[in-house]
């Protein structure tokens, strides 16, 4: 039973930090690299990207063609993903694939922020939750504090093992 739970133990470990490196990964990866993760938050681009979704985007990618998913940043400064439907006067017209008309304003090429390369369909649910400071600081103090029982956990058995060990030590 013991095995057991010490299995149990190391696996959410293992599960937690997996959890924060990830997190950590996928904000950090707009800073060393060209990608970015976005969350979706609407459910414009159904069934294609549903909401809840994250979206990893080229940010070098600002020459799409039709029919790709790009990002786009608005008028007022919000970060939208639709398909690019068509191509007039050289401007973008885009569509959310959840739409019947096409979106209202034409886009011009610096309005691009990137183009989509994969989505990872209801991540967003889980970087939402991260970013709400208590869930962070539990799921810091639960792995620190998992450490922390495993190192006092050995130190315990390490020194039940020296008291039970008979006579002085031979470093020979």
């Amino acid at each position: 039973m013991a095995h057991l739970l010490t299995l149990a133990g190391r696996g959410l470990q293992l599960a937690l930090w997996i959890v924060l490196l990830g997190f950590v990964g996928l904000v950090g990866m707009s800073r060393v690299t060209r990608f970015e993760a976005l969350v979706v938050r609407s459910g414009s681009m159904d069934p294609t990207i549903a909401i809840g979704s994250i979206v990893i985007v080229d940010r070098s990618a600002r020459s799409p063609a039709v029919g790709a998913i790009v990002s786009f940043r608005e008028p007022d400064g919000s970060v939208v993903t639709h398909r690019i439907v068509g191509i007039q006067g050289g401007q973008f017209v885009t569509r959310g694939d959840a739409n019947r008309s096409p979106d209202a304003i034409r886009r011009p090429a610096a309005s691009i922020y990137g183009a989509v390369v994969l989505s990872l369909p209801y991540a967003g649910y889980a970087v939402h939750a991260l970013q709400q400071p208590a869930v962070f600081l539990l799921l810091l103090l639960g792995s620190g504090g998992l450490i922390v029982l495993g190192a006092l956990r050995t130190i315990y058995r390490e020194v039940i093992r020296l008291a039970h060990h008979e006579g002085p030590i031979n470093e020979g």
